[in-house]
């Protein structure tokens, strides 16, 4: 290993408390852009070394941010445990940590429970979000930016405006066990799907 890899700290994740928002987001994306290699490496019958390299390289890019120039000059021994640490972390389940509020930079930000009643401005964001991808997990320090909010003096929560959009590189850094449970989306007590509350969005664009 070259001295300049030397000097890149490998932080290896040993469960869902150990990433962030960022990383999460950059793990759902690559497992989109690589469906069908992640498929066909899972298969029964599958033995190239090569494809398995490029998606264990992947993933520990992801994960950890370090790039996969950097991973190429680690010994092999030592990468294939790296990925292996890291895979079974991801494919363990997100065991969320329910919470009154989390903190981030010195600001309580609170979960809201009335996601089902949205102003024209969370409405016009979400719709961009669903037209920009597949998938909400990729753009969920964004998505956060409507379901966290700070509380105002008297004790109820703050409506959304637009430049709140830039509290995402906040929300990039919160960690994911957090943050996860704020994905099943409120509905009169109930739990609503991202498809049902797409859905919804879609009614409501038609109603204008």
């Amino acid at each position: 290993m070259s001295e300049d890899v030397k000097k890149v700290e490998v932080v290896i994740p040993e469960s869902w408390d150990d990433i962030t928002v960022e990383r999460y987001c950059e793990i759902e994306k690559f497992k989109l852009q690589n469906k069908e290699l992640i498929e066909l490496v899972s298969s029964d019958d599958y033995n190239s070394t090569s494809n398995l390299l490029k998606l264990y390289s992947g993933i520990f890019s992801v994960t950890t941010g370090i790039t996969e120039e950097d991973i190429a000059d680690y010994d092999y021994e030592d990468f294939m445990k790296y990925a292996e640490e890291i895979l079974k972390v991801i494919a363990s389940p997100i065991i969320a940590k329910d919470r009154e509020y989390i903190e981030l930079e010195g600001e309580k930000y609170y979960p809201r429970k009335d996601f089902n009643k949205r102003n024209i401005y969370e409405v016009e964001l979400l719709s961009e979000l669903y037209e920009l991808d597949n998938s909400l997990l990729t753009v969920m320090d964004q998505m956060l930016t409507v379901m966290l909010l700070k509380k105002k003096d008297d004790g109820t929560l703050e409506k959304f405006l637009p430049s709140m959009i830039n509290r995402k590189d906040i929300f990039k850094n919160a960690i994911i066990t957090e943050v996860n449970e704020l994905f099943v989306f409120f509905s009169d007590g109930g739990q609503v799907s991202p498809k049902d509350f797409r859905n919804s969005l879609n009614k409501e664009k038609t109603k204008k």
